[in-house]
């Protein structure tokens, strides 16, 4: 039975771990939701809007990238550049959590603020990429 409590309590304290944004995540979640501000001229309803959607999405592909074992700040993962396989999987997830934020975004920004988050998207895409091949 001490074992079982013990298993729990150090899986529950590795899921917080997950769950908690480091300082330089927060700062960088910040960073990002004033560039997205600033790039789209968001009014300061939208701003209201798209704030706990940015959120989700970075939060979920931090968890993605964590499950996976990359940290984009040290340039791979735990043993380097994910294989093909892996890599295929970790876009498809990722993928899925931009189509989202997408759609949610769509209800929010006219054309031209759209046009201009799909520019950001693709920016962020390319960073993280160069970031986990080491082309920092």
């Amino acid at each position: 039975m001490t074992r079982i409590i013990i298993a729990l309590a150090l899986s529950l304290t590795a899921a917080l771990a997950v769950a908690q944004p480091t300082a330089e995540q927060r700062e960088q979640l910040e960073q990002r939701l004033a560039t997205v501000a600033e790039r789209l001229q968001l009014t300061e309803e939208q701003k209201a809007q798209i704030e706990p959607i940015i959120t989700d999405s970075f939060t979920q592909r931090q968890e993605i990238l964590a499950r996976y074992g990359i940290d984009p700040q040290a340039g791979s993962g735990r043993s380097g550049r994910p294989n093909p396989r892996t890599a295929r999987k970790l876009r498809q997830e990722m993928e899925s959590v931009r189509d989202a934020t997408t759609s949610q975004m769509e209800a929010i920004l006219d054309d031209e603020q759209l046009a201009e988050f799909a520019r950001i998207q693709e920016e962020s895409r390319a960073e993280l990429r160069s970031q986990i091949r080491g082309g920092r």
